[in-house]
């Protein structure tokens, strides 16, 4: 069990023993042996000029990254925030075009 920050919670990504997580603000890799947080980002309100991350797809996995998107039944495209996998360092954001 782990406790998420937050409410909106996304559905997950298992990556072996790895699970990736959303909720408003707030996006992590859990240890699924220990029920810790390998890296966690939260308050992720207002970066790197976006409005915010309030709701997400599912985490998608590419070579050394893990990409979260926003999703909206209607609206702007999805903002994008990629991390890499293993250290959890911010590799970029990238605000929707409106």
């Amino acid at each position: 069990k782990a406790h998420i920050p937050g409410f909106n919670v996304g559905r997950p990504l298992r990556d072996g023993e790895h699970l990736y997580l959303t909720a408003i603000g707030f996006v992590a890799k859990l240890d699924l042996k220990t029920g810790k947080f390998v890296w966690r980002h939260s308050r992720l309100y207002g970066s790197a000029g976006t409005d915010s991350f309030t709701a997400f797809g599912p985490p998608e996995l590419s070579g050394h990254c893990v990409t979260f998107r926003e999703t909206y039944p209607s609206g702007p495209p999805p903002s994008t925030l990629r991390v890499h996998r293993k250290t959890g360092r911010i590799l970029s954001t990238e605000e929707g075009k409106k």
